[in-house]
C-alpha cells in the first residue's frame, strides 16, 4: 500500500510541474494573441 501511495505522490508532483509549465505556455500564447489582435 505504502509503495503505491509513494508512486502516486511522485506522479502528482511530476504532473504538477508539467501543468505549471503548461499554464505558463498558455499565458504566453494568450498574451501573444492579444498583441496580434491590437
Amino acid at each position: 500500500m505504502s509503495k503505491i501511495n509513494g508512486l502516486i505522490l511522485v506522479l502528482i508532483k511530476i504532473l504538477g510541474k508539467y501543468f505549471q509549465i503548461r499554464k505558463e505556455h498558455v499565458r504566453h500564447l494568450i498574451k501573444s494573441l492579444m498583441n496580434d489582435h491590437k
